[in-house]
């Protein structure tokens, strides 16, 4: 962020191993094709099982889509991706928007979360979740690119609204990385807030 970049990592990349198209089920992994197929079908069902394929080496940007803005935080969310780390607040709007021209196809949409492992389709293999996820309440921005990670030039004054610390940050370090973060972007104190949870980390519990 501070290179006023923003970093999309290839979901290879990810945790979860469904992800990587792996299933619990073995035989979800392939389509349900016609017993006797025509030539057209053939080609069809090959095309479609590339495209699938290709969907798994996207390149994936995850963000938290609370819609009814109910909830301003989660300590689920901190505890998985990063205890060091900030929570960005936008709109979609303004994601969309802060994001500098680019040659890069990019597509934005919610995750679907459900028990069904089977995919059926491109849509489905980027932007369907199993449903133990649900708690996540993905927003999900996929750029058609295979590398290993890309970086989107942004205008942070767009993207941020405002800026949550983590509440795992000591007193002092959420003292100083304020003061950074509201000189770097230029910030109203508003706008860079402490969390409204108070945790320890693992690390200091030991």
């Amino acid at each position: 962020m501070y290179s006023r970049q923003l970093y999309v990592a290839n979901r290879a990349q990810f945790s979860d191993r469904r992800e990587k198209q792996w299933k619990e089920n073995l035989k979800m992994r392939f389509l349900v094709t016609p017993a006797f197929p025509s030539e057209k079908d053939k080609l069809f069902y090959k095309n479609l099982s590339e495209k699938i394929n290709e969907a798994y080496t996207l390149c994936i940007s995850c963000w938290t889509y609370d819609k009814h803005k109910d909830c301003d935080e989660s300590i689920t969310n901190w505890k998985c991706y990063g205890e060091d780390t900030y929570r960005i607040e936008t709109t979609i709007e303004d994601l969309i928007w802060c994001i500098h021209p680019t040659d890069k196809i990019i597509i934005l949409s919610p995750v679907s979360y459900e028990k069904s492992e089977y995919d059926g389709t491109v849509y489905n293999a980027i932007f369907k979740k199993y449903i133990s996820y649900q708690d996540e309440q993905e927003l999900r921005m996929c750029l058609l690119s295979s590398a290993e990670n890309e970086l989107l030039n942004i205008d942070t004054s767009k993207l941020i609204h405002r800026i949550r610390l983590s509440p795992f940050l000591s007193k002092e370090q959420n003292k100083n990385d304020k003061v950074q973060l509201e000189n770097q972007f230029e910030l109203s104190p508003t706008l860079v807030e402490l969390s409204h949870l108070y945790e320890e980390k693992q690390s200091d519990l030991r």
